[in-house]
Parts: structure tokens; sequence; C-alpha cells
């Protein structure tokens, strides 16, 4: 299990994440990012988008589209061995899948950006490194699994269930 191999990388490491591979954010915090407008008139292929309409990016969609992305319900860092971008090999596409498309796009990305990838990631790699995780109703072994998707409160923003 991807757990248990984070944690004996961070044991080999001494809690030292910069050496653990890339993983890709299976939830945003965010699903439809945060509302913007548009200035003025304008036209996107053959619809009209009015001066002040709101524009949503669905984030969650575009990270979850199966045209795109391998099992993309899945926890699956290693798809970025394969891809930069982690879309599946040989899709044919004009644009590449940024990374940091969680923290918005355009010329108004969140400017946190930095900050909060730094605190996350020594946040989560230090929670790995101390802690045992599981399922309740299960001991942790090295072939626990579960979905996810199970410990997530859905609505506008995506919410962990209490923890326990």
């Amino acid at each position: 299990m991807l757990l248990k191999q984070i944690q004996f990388k961070l044991d080999d490491t001494h809690g030292d994440s910069a050496h653990l591979p890339l993983v890709h954010r299976l939830r945003s915090g965010v699903p439809l990012a945060i509302p913007h407008a548009a200035v003025d008139d304008c036209q996107y292929r053959e619809y009209t988008i009015p001066k002040g309409a709101p524009i949503l990016m669905n984030i969650w969609g575009i990270f979850h589209d199966p045209d795109l992305f391998e099992r993309p319900d899945e926890f699956w860092p290693e798809r970025y061995l394969l891809t930069p971008d982690g879309t599946n090999p040989g899709h044919k596409k004009s644009y590449t899948i940024r990374l940091t498309l969680p923290f918005g796009s355009g010329k108004r990305i969140c400017p946190g950006i930095h900050l909060a990838n730094t605190n996350v990631n020594v946040a989560v790699m230090r929670l790995i490194w101390a802690f045992g995780f599981s399922r309740v109703d299960r001991p942790a072994t090295r072939t626990t699994e579960w979905n996810i998707s199970d410990e997530y409160d859905d609505g506008i923003s995506l919410t962990p269930k209490p923890f326990k």
C-alpha cells in the first residue's frame, strides 16, 4: 500500500519529505474554484458570455475526466511517472493540465500557493511519518484499502467527515 511505502521512505530519510515523489491531490478543497466574473461581453466557441456573468472552473470535473485520466477516482500518484501532467499516455491534446490548477487559473491564481503547498506538504509528511492511519473498524495493515470518497461530505467545498 502506498501509505506504508511513504512511511518507509520517510523512516529511511528521517522525515525529510524532499525525497518523496510527487503526489497529486485527489480532492481539491474548493471543487468549483473561486467564482470569477466576465469583465466584458465575450465569446467562447459558440457561447456568448455576458459582462458580469459568473464563471466557475470545474476543477473536480477536469481531474476526474475519464478521457483525460486513467482511473480518475483512484489515488494513484504513479500516473505522474507516465506523463508530466498525469493524463493518459498517448492522449492527444493541445494543452497541459497544470498541477497548480486547484489554486486557480489565469492572472488571479492564489498568491499563497507556495506557502500552502509547503505547509501542507510538511504537515502531511510529518503526520504520515509519526502515525499509522486506518479505518476505525479495521486495524492498519499493509493491505488496508478503503475508498477515500466515502470519507468526505459532498457540497460546495469538500470536507472530511468527523475524525475519530
